[in-house]
Formats: C-alpha cells, structure tokens, sequence
C-alpha cells in the first residue's frame, strides 16, 4: 500500500498522523510517502494495517493506494515485503 500524508495540517495534527502511520508503515523519504504490506497469510497483521491507516484517512485525510505484487515482485521503491 502505498500513503501519502495529508501536509496540509497544522503541524500538532500533521505530529499525529505521521504517529499513526509509523506503527504500521515505514517513510521513503525520497518519494515522501509511506509503504505499507498487507500480510494476507496474517489476517490478525493486515487488520492493524487496514484499521490504522482507515482511521489516519478518517480522522487527518491521509491518502492510500492500493497496489498489488506477485510473490517475488518488488514494490516502486526497492523495499521488499
């Protein structure tokens, strides 16, 4: 999943949705956006992702896109699963 952070913010609420997205996603910060993988083989993993980002789009209008990989394929960025 690739989320991108709603810059926008005064800086407190900007704080808190980057706390949010860093329990579950990790920064590029040469694409200034997150990456996040959702562990199909751990419904348990992939519902703390999902519930997290939800609430950071809900709450801070946190933008997430959803890309999908072939076993073995490696994300935009280099990082692997």
């Amino acid at each position: 999943m690739l989320i991108y952070s709603n810059t926008s913010l005064p800086e407190q609420e900007f704080s808190a949705q980057t706390h949010k997205l860093g329990r579950v996603a990790s920064y590029d910060g040469d694409t200034r956006s997150w990456y996040a993988w959702l562990p199909l083989d751990h419904p348990e993993r992939a519902a703390k992702v999902l519930t997290a980002l939800y609430e950071a789009a809900r709450v801070h209008g946190t933008a997430i896109q959803v890309h999908a990989y072939q076993a073995g394929e490696g994300s935009p960025s280099g990082q692997a699963p």
